[in-house]
């Protein structure tokens, strides 16, 4: 096979990976798009449909958490919004092919994560809450340095089969 051969189908090896990291993102952000806003409950007139108090929710799930009460809801609020979006940082990047920074990624979760909350207050479907953005994002970076690891170790062992 002549370089340019080995060259031409690198790349379409490339493109193909892309398209399947492309299906996989856009599946993951649809089951969580709906496990987050969960279109199957109703609209709710919630009391308080804003939280600006930063880690107002975090300190009372953390307290829950010491104290036994509400441990189950404690768990799911804190690492279910900081564990929903791990799959976010990590993706993202390979669907660009590396191609974009830590801080474009981070700005596209903050879009996503900040439409979802939007139209959370919109809806009345959800609670407007900073510290649900926090933890998606949060997730976001543990994503990414995720990517990031995984990243490096797959550059080592490219260089490994090339010499």
């Amino acid at each position: 096979m002549t370089k340019r051969n080995h060259d031409n189908s690198a790349a379409h090896a490339s493109d193909r990976s892309r398209v399947i990291w492309y299906f996989i993102f856009i599946v993951y952000l649809a089951v969580a798009v709906y496990i987050v806003v969960d279109f199957t409950k109703p609209q709710v007139a919630y009391e308080n449909t804003v939280n600006l108090e930063f880690f107002k929710e975090i300190r009372r799930s953390l307290r829950m958490l010491q104290t036994g009460n509400g441990r189950a809801w404690a768990i799911r609020n804190l690492f279910g919004n900081l564990g929903i979006f791990v799959p976010f940082g990590f993706i993202f990047p390979w669907v660009t092919n590396g191609r974009l920074t830590s801080i474009k990624t981070a700005l596209a979760a903050i879009i996503v994560v900040g439409g979802i909350e939007t139209y959370q207050l919109i809806s009345k479907t959800g609670i407007f809450d900073v510290d649900d953005f926090i933890l998606n994002w949060t997730g976001v970076l543990l994503g990414w340095l995720l990517y990031k690891a995984v990243a490096a170790v797959w550059r080592r062992m490219r260089r490994r089969r090339e010499d």
